[in-house]
């Protein structure tokens, strides 16, 4: 289970890397890629899509397998309560390609 001091720094992170998302990335990806999924590493800023929020994590945690990494859906409204809890599960890396 988390604790207090984990679920806040999560949603530091979360608030990073959607800030990230809306800052540097939404204008140059959003049109191509409405609704598919998004993975950020806060941290770094390195990011990966999918066609789900789940496959673009787990392909960012093949470069990136310690990492905390913050999934969303692009196009839609990020929420950063939404996105903490999709955190709260670890999602191990896998071979497996979209």
């Amino acid at each position: 289970m988390n604790t207090v001091r984990e679920l806040i720094e999560l949603d530091e992170r979360s608030r990073t890397a959607l800030a990230i998302y809306e800052n540097s990335l939404k204008a140059a990806i959003e049109a191509k890629h409405m609704g598919k999924g998004i993975a950020i590493d806060p941290e770094t800023g390195d990011y990966e899509i999918g066609n789900t929020p789940f496959s673009a994590a787990r392909r960012l945690r093949e470069r990136h397998p310690k990492k905390i990494v913050i999934q969303f859906r692009i196009g839609l409204v990020p929420n950063p309560a939404r996105a903490l809890r999709l955190q709260a599960e670890t999602i191990p890396p896998t071979k497996k390609v979209d």
